[in-house]
């Protein structure tokens, strides 16, 4: 299939036609089950505009923004996308109908063309709020071509968009990297990039920086604007006044209906106060009126943190979060920590409400120390933790169940945790949704419901992390007052922000070595200290801003093979290891895994020693043979079972044979990424296709399992945090409570796998992914001398593996 022509082309061959209607609605309305999320909507958008959709959470700006891309039919109205008519809807369509119409059904009853909203979306590009949805490979560029590739380009043409889609967001240096190591601003670049790569006439962004600092904010703006200067047509939905008012056009939303629709200039939004990306800007702000005056003494420190630092250490990630960070945080206050996107803010959060110790320098809450998990665990109910996503932890049936988890664990009185709850509800304003499924509630109102739940634990301390993150400006302004409330009764506040920062007495700016004090616009030398290697200093790049290297760029000899020839060797040296029965091809095992680790890349030996739990278990599990073999001499008994001399011959062969199987997979994996790996497996497999066999569909399960398996990992350590910190803690209780603990667990986790699901089905409609579809492979597979070397190396290995013992027998006769 040629490349298709650039919006700018297009636009030169048909000069009388400037502005050419891209997307029409037409008295538009959208339900959810019974809630209206659009209502009678209508509006034009041209080719070459800039737009901003905006309004309060709830109003229907997601769902407006999932219509004009495409990926949803309404219950009724007309839609015409790119010229399109797809939808044209008549009162009363039910929501199944309509979307089984766009996966292809029938859309006869309903309005809705499948086939002509796959053709528009060829030509629209979506780019959500959280880029960790989105991204579905483990290789920058690659997952970049995803979508060229689903639109059926030629490798050359994939390559030319590519390049230019990196160079439009200045991430040409990270083409190699691993999206999961770089920054949350890097990531949401890289998604943009991804949609910029289809050419799309139309590039739809819903709230592409709520989670980022200033910086990140800025660096995602600069690649919106170059898209739009590109001659892409924007509509970018978002909270923020000072971004709406980059627009040229301004939509406003409320409770579903089009209350604004002009220049940004003339708009109410974006005359609203602007979000603060700077603490000085609020160098007026009145103080909490219980600040905790000066002291030095150690009983006045609420948090006490001195030169401590934190390394994430598992089989995917070797790093320091957090390098050498000393501050003081005295009771009563009320502290903004602020810093860039990778400064290890979230990470200082666990630390500070002892839900993790330091790997090195000490933490102290309350003048307890937090090394070990004892220590850490009397600190429950003292410290109250709102996540960065607090409204992912909500798991009960309604409202006000939700908020009692955490007194109820306390093992407090009925009576007391209803009033607890209640206060919490009347605190935060949302008494009136305690019976509402909170999985029905909006983005905001799930938030303050979070929020609520820790606040019902009455705690001296609350450390928030990004709480007003997504947020409108009023739903914003709700939970600032609610903490200078909790602020005036005494508590100690730390808010992790990147925007208004205004609430606090204090302000920390993580890595930037500066310190600034609301009651006083004069800054000065901050506690938040950071030296050593600089990995979290100001002045020194992040480990995010440099460019990582993957097994692609390894200079490894067996990073350079082709994957296939991977596959097959593991496979073939994982086969070889059940032949192992002697000592000498034990050894002969041995020295080829030797082989093996000393030709991969020198990171599947940090891999290796991040394993070891896993190699010991694996260890343990082939000893345990010693009791299950009886014959040759005894060389010991336990009770009535004989341990004999075979039963060990046998145990220790049977350990190592896993232990070996074991590492040849951890160097297949630590040579090639998940892509490559199922791109091979998918042509090993290919000739199955003649047989009916998906091939490429299993392929694409397989690497987007491979892909997402670390982000529900992620999202297991994120929710038993946020249940340890409302005394779900499923290492220590009774029984009963530690089943209530696994519960509240098990229902958030199923809740993340389905919201993961969705929305990566919604990014790959976005990005046209079609079952069953032509699409070309940007990577052809070829052979090369070296792989057929390696695999002559590998059968050569297997066959002295199997003659081994004839030659022994031959030897001794």
């Amino acid at each position: 299939m040629p490349d298709s022509p650039t919006i700018e082309s297009r636009l030169a061959e048909d000069p009388a036609s400037e502005s050419p209607v891209l997307a029409r609605l037409d008295d538009v309305s959208f339900l959810y089950g019974r809630t209206t999320a659009l209502d009678g909507v209508s509006l034009t958008i041209r080719a070459g505009e800039y737009i901003a959709i905006v309004g309060r959470n709830g109003s229907g700006k997601s769902t407006l923004g999932r219509v004009l891309s495409g990926l949803v039919a309404p219950d009724d109205g007309r839609v015409e996308l790119m010229g399109r008519e797809v939808y044209s809807g008549v009162s009363g369509a039910v929501s199944a109908e309509k979307h089984d119409s766009l996966a292809g059904s029938s859309p006869a009853r309903t309005g809705a063309n499948a086939a002509e909203y796959r053709a528009a979306r060829r030509d629209i590009g979506l780019v959500l709020q959280n880029p960790a949805d989105q991204i579905v490979t483990t290789v920058v560029e690659d997952d970049v071509a995803f979508g060229p590739e689903n639109l059926g380009l030629e490798p050359d043409a994939i390559t030319r968009r590519v390049r230019e889609a990196l160079e439009a967001v200045d991430m040409t240096r990270f083409a190699q990297a691993d999206p999961d190591r770089l920054s949350g601003g890097q990531q949401q670049r890289v998604a943009i990039a991804g949609a910029l790569a289809m050419h799309p006439r139309l590039l739809i962004l819903d709230e592409p920086t709520a989670m980022l600092d200033a910086t990140g904010r800025d660096d995602v703006m600069r690649a919106i604007d170059a898209a739009h200067r590109g001659g892409t047509a924007i509509v970018h939905i978002t909270h923020m006044p000072e971004q709406a008012a980059r627009a040229s056009r301004v939509i406003e939303l409320r409770d579903g209906r089009i209350v604004y629709d002009g220049p940004s200039a003339a708009s109410p939004f974006c005359a609203a106060p602007r979000h603060h990306d700077s603490p000085a800007a609020s160098a007026d702000t009145q103080v909490g009126t219980h600040n905790t005056a000066p002291d030095t003494s150690s009983t006045a420190d609420a948090f006490r943190v001195e030169n401590a630092s934190y390394r994430y250490r598992d089989a995917a990630t070797d790093s320091w979060a957090l390098r050498h960070v000393s501050l003081t945080v005295r009771r009563g206050e009320f502290v903004a920590l602020t810093g860039r996107n990778g400064m290890g803010k979230s990470t200082l959060a666990t630390l500070l409400c002892g839900v993790d110790a330091p790997t090195e320098g000490t933490v102290r809450v309350f003048g307890t120390p937090t090394a070990t998990a004892r220590q850490r665990r009397s600190l429950r109910g003292r410290v109250g933790y709102v996540m960065q996503h607090p409204e992912r932890q909500l798991f009960a049936e309604h409202v006000a169940d939700d908020i009692a988890f955490g007194p109820t664990s306390l093992g407090l009185p009925a009576s007391e945790v209803r009033r607890r709850v209640q206060a919490a509800m009347d605190l935060l304003g949302i008494a009136h949704l305690a019976n509402r499924v909170p999985w029905e509630l909006s983005g905001g109102q799930q938030r303050l419901v979070a929020i609520a739940g820790v606040v019902a634990m009455e705690p001296e301390a609350i450390v928030l992390d990004e709480p007003t993150a997504g947020l409108d400006l009023e739903a914003a302004a709700r939970v600032l007052d609610a903490l200078r409330a909790l602020h005036a009764e005494g508590r100690t506040i730390v808010m992790i922000t990147h925007g208004d920062a205004s609430a606090a007495s204090r302000t920390i700016r993580l890595g930037e070595c500066t310190e600034t004090d609301t009651r006083a616009s004069d800054a000065r030398t901050t506690d938040a200290r950071t030296t050593g290697d600089g990995s979290a200093d100001a002045t020194t790049p992040s480990s995010a801003d440099a460019p990582h290297r993957t097994p692609a760029q390894n200079p490894a000899p067996l990073a350079r093979l082709d994957p296939r020839a991977l596959i097959i060797g593991t496979l073939v040296g994982m086969v070889g290891m059940f032949f192992v029965s002697t000592p000498l091809q034990l050894l002969w095992a041995f020295l080829g895994v030797c082989a093996v680790v000393a030709l991969s890349p020198r990171s599947l030996r940090g891999t290796l020693r991040n394993c070891h739990g896993m190699l010991a278990s694996v260890l343990v599990l082939g000893l345990l043979n010693v009791f299950f073999v009886r014959s040759g001499t005894p060389l010991a008994h336990i009770g009535s079972l004989p341990i004999t001399d075979e039963g060990m011959r046998n145990a220790v062969i049977y350990s190592l044979r896993f232990v070996f199987v074991l590492v040849l997979g951890l160097a297949m994996t630590a040579c090639t990424t998940p892509t490559k790996l199922t791109d091979a497996g998918a042509a090993m497999l290919s000739p199955l296709s003649r047989l009916g066999v998906h091939v490429d569909e299993i392929s694409l399960v397989m690497s987007l399992a491979l892909r997402f398996m670390p982000v529900m990992g992620a999202e297991l350590r994120t929710l038993s945090i946020a249940q340890a910190t409302r005394g779900g803690d499923v290492a220590s209780g009774s029984p009963a409570k530690r089943c209530r603990a696994v519960m509240a667990l098990i229902v958030p986790m199923c809740a993340a796998a389905l919201r993961h699901a969705e929305m990566l089905g919604t990014a790959l409609d976005a990005r046209c992914y079609e079952g069953g579809a032509h699409r070309t492979h940007w990577h052809r597979s070829r052979w090369g001398i070296h792989d057929a070397i390696a695999l002559l190396a590998v059968a050569g290995w297997m066959a002295a593996l199997l003659l081994l013992p004839r030659l022994v027998t031959i030897l001794a006769a």
